[in-house]
């Protein structure tokens, strides 16, 4: 997916997010876990399809390198969504909550 294609997605998202959070059906709690839940489905499937078209060692590996790179992407899209300006013990504080919620 090429960076525009991924900003226009991240675009629909963000506005079916607010829909969903407005509607009085969907609790905000319910939609978080709905997520998470998506997340770690997409996170096994693509390890579990990569294993069996390539090898264990081959997922494993690949697995790594993914895991290196998102954790920065989660803290950059964090910081943007909590607004932090700075990287203070506070800033640091409300991010922690944020990733536990």
């Amino acid at each position: 997916m090429s960076q525009q294609q991924h900003a226009k997605l991240s675009k629909k998202m963000d506005v079916l997010l607010t829909q969903f959070t407005k509607s009085e059906c969907m609790d905000p709690q319910i939609l978080s876990e709905y997520f998470k839940k998506c997340f770690l489905a997409v996170d096994g499937l693509w390890f579990m399809m990569l294993e069996k078209t390539d090898s264990f060692d081959k997922a494993l590996e690949i697995d790594g390198r993914v895991w290196e790179i998102l954790p920065k992407i989660q803290a950059r899209k964090i910081k943007e969504l909590l607004r932090l300006e700075t990287a203070s013990e506070e800033d640091l504080l409300s991010a922690l909550k944020f990733i536990v919620i």
